[in-house]
């Protein structure tokens, strides 16, 4: 078991008379590059080599009082904490941690309330340097964060506001997804988005793509993109006088439950119905069928969220957040599964 220690039993005063220095040389060889102070090699070896064998870590709240900077991002979000964040490895949070972690900069998770000010408060309090804004900057959110200059980055989302924003292309993801079902010899490919929970701005760029590749396979008079809820939906795909022989589902969670409806009424996966969807998310791999998905790139988008907001850290505007940036990341990938398969009616 690692023992922990109190932090800083070693200070900075120990290390200069170590190196026989005094404590503003250490501070400049810890807290400076080379070249912006006049000191011998040698000397700067000593300090170095007392950091080391006495095992002092700078205290970081000096450090971050010093410097003006919390070294730490806010990331916020409304209700839960976003499917697109957590997704193992390839979720948003595996593109931005490993940039800001090798920037020396910390992470705090911020759930925003319209019912609660702790947000507001952490954020008055410049505990962050600035902020990451996931799918969606409400009007609110944003006068607190324009209010208090701090550079702001959304990821997976638009905005009127002038703020930088790292998002997926959608049309032409779903332009694959629906190309790939049309390559196995479907033409009644139904597109489906329960509108009453998901009102992301990315349903009506995917309805475009859907839509795109049918008509560019003459199929214009097939399309049909349903917005009922869940289980009207499925009513009415069962009671259909044409059921589609492939649907296009716009959330992978929904799909899931696609499946299992299907399942209940008898509808073979992809026998009688092919299904697809968007997000290589679990569980997609662990249903069964396993789900046809589209990857989509948050790593990249992540990382680039990160790269801006450093950015605007060290580079302040005097108002930092009415920059506009505007990046779509093309490189998803269709990973084909069992619940799509050649048309058989």
């Amino acid at each position: 078991m690692t023992t922990l220690t109190t932090p800083n039993q070693v200070t900075l005063a120990d290390v200069a008379a170590k190196s026989g220095v005094s404590t503003s040389s250490v501070s400049k060889v810890l807290n400076l590059p080379a070249e912006s102070y006049r000191m011998s090699d040698q000397t700067r070896q000593r300090i170095l080599d007392a950091v080391a064998e006495l095992g002092y870590r700078p205290n970081f709240r000096a450090r971050s009082l010093a410097k003006g900077k919390s070294h730490t991002i806010g990331v916020l979000f409304e209700g839960s904490l976003p499917t697109n964040l957590r997704d193992g490895e390839h979720g948003l949070m595996g593109g931005f941690e490993p940039v800001l972690r090798q920037a020396e900069y910390q992470i705090i998770y911020v759930p925003v309330r319209r019912d609660s000010d702790d947000w507001i408060q952490l954020l008055s309090d410049r505990r962050v340097d600035a902020c990451m804004v996931v799918n969606q900057l409400v009007d609110y959110v944003w006068d607190v964060l324009e209010q208090l200059k701090l550079p702001t980055v959304l990821i997976n989302g638009v905005s009127d506001h002038a703020v930088s924003t790292c998002n997926v292309e959608n049309v032409g993801m779903a332009k694959t997804l629906t190309e790939h079902l049309l390559s196995l010899g479907h033409q009644r490919i139904w597109m489906y988005t329960n509108i009453h929970v998901h009102k992301h701005y990315s349903v009506a760029e995917r309805e475009s793509g859907y839509m795109q590749a049918m008509s560019e396979a003459g199929l214009a008079k097939q399309i049909k993109s349903s917005h009922l809820e869940f289980d009207a939906f499925v009513a009415e795909l069962v009671h259909a006088e044409q059921r589609p022989t492939a649907v296009v589902v716009y959330q992978h969670l929904e799909a899931v439950r696609l499946l299992q409806a299907f399942w209940r009424v008898g509808i073979k996966v992809p026998e009688d119905i092919s299904v697809a969807t968007f997000n290589n998310a679990y569980p997609v791999e662990h249903v069964i069928p396993p789900l046809t998905t589209m990857r989509l790139p948050n790593e990249q988008i992540g990382s680039q969220a990160a790269r801006t907001l450093l950015e605007m850290i060290d580079h302040p505007t005097t108002d930092a957040t009415t920059t506009q940036d505007i990046s779509r990341f093309d490189d998803w990938e269709l990973i084909v599964r069992e619940s799509t398969g050649p048309v058989t009616k």
